[in-house]
């Protein structure tokens, strides 16, 4: 019996865990709803970025991509265009010299991730261009395209915050009207930008990357691209966290991101995420833990809030797992006692 009350105890502490993470995710949601929009005021200056691009068989899309950048309305003596083409067997080094990128091959069957891509093009265009030259780099995936004032409110946005913060941008479907997965995965991005992005930038929270769309500041990379885990994007969005900085967001610099229509490449796809995601809860739940319950005192330029190392730390907890297994247990010993 003193088992049992004591199992008893540590389930409601549980749910009442379940619950505040519940709360963490939908009152961003609700808030997300009614809260104006940021807009980033104008601004006259134009600074130089790179735009980089990690590609694996993308032939048939990096085209498109590249094109997409060479119409947007930005300077574009002010964007160089860099395109690793990795571990590719077919012709997306070629196509995307064509289309007009600056493009780098290379191949290593033991690094097969994008982030392994991303590593060595910084290190290509850290021995081959200036890199002080580039304020700041554009991330993106090969089947994403821009909207045509993508750059010039992603420059805005960062020229507003001098220049010292991380930029997450708003992700559409490019393929939202071809079936209903296709449908349900824009729904899903668009609810996720308009009201978790945007209210989390209202509670000085962090806006969490979603795989491309985002714009770096160089100091930040001073070291090159170190994250090669298959959920960069999330493992990134902590490290900045942990460095002392949060991810902003620009809510009117559009891209499309192109989606799985049939339910084996979204299968695999969700499966890709929930390892990665696995493998950054594993690797950031001490530092992200320590800083949840850190009382040190900091200034309001190093500022991490405590709320964003729990939030993220919910993010990547896999808390669907826990339940079923606790939920299991709860009833296995409610029959034996």
């Amino acid at each position: 019996m003193v088992f049992y009350n004591i199992f008893s105890i540590i389930v409601t502490i549980f749910s009442i865990f379940m619950t505040i993470c519940l709360i963490d995710y939908f009152f961003p949601v609700f808030l997300g709803l009614f809260a104006k929009r940021k807009r980033f005021p104008t601004r006259d200056e134009k600074l130089k970025y790179g735009v980089v691009i990690s590609a694996r068989n993308e032939e048939n899309v990096i085209g498109e991509l590249i094109e997409s950048i060479r119409k947007s309305n930005y300077p574009q003596d002010k964007l160089d265009i860099f395109c690793i083409a990795h571990n590719c067997t077919d012709k997306t080094a070629e196509v995307a010299r064509k289309a007009g990128a600056i493009v780098y091959e290379y191949s290593n069957k033991d690094e097969r991730t994008k982030g392994f891509g991303l590593k060595k093009l910084f290190e290509f265009i850290k021995r081959d261009y200036n890199y002080d030259d580039y304020e700041g780099f554009h991330v993106f995936d090969a089947d994403n395209i821009v909207d045509a004032n993508y750059f010039t409110k992603m420059n805005d946005a960062f020229l507003y915050y001098d220049k010292q913060y991380t930029i997450n941008s708003f992700r559409n479907a490019k393929n939202f009207g071809e079936n209903v997965q296709t449908a349900m995965y824009g729904v899903m991005y668009i609810m996720s930008c308009t009201c978790e992005c945007n209210a989390k930038m209202l509670l000085n929270g962090t806006s969490k990357l979603v795989g491309s769309g985002f714009l770096v500041p160089r100091d930040k990379l001073k070291d090159g691209w170190t994250i090669t885990n298959p959920s960069d994007d999330i493992d990134f969005t902590i490290e900045q966290t942990l460095d002392g900085s949060i991810v902003k967001y620009c809510d009117e610099a559009m891209y499309y991101d192109e989606h799985p229509t049939t339910f084996n490449p979204m299968w695999r796809q969700r499966l890709r995420w929930a390892k990665g995601s696995n493998c950054v809860f594993k690797k950031r739940v001490k530092s992200l833990t320590t800083e949840m319950f850190s009382f040190k005192k900091r200034d309001d330029d190093k500022k991490r809030s405590r709320f964003v190392a729990f939030d993220l730390l919910v993010g990547v907890m896999p808390l669907g797992a826990i339940g079923i297994f606790v939920s299991c247990l709860d009833f296995v010993v409610r029959l034996i006692y």
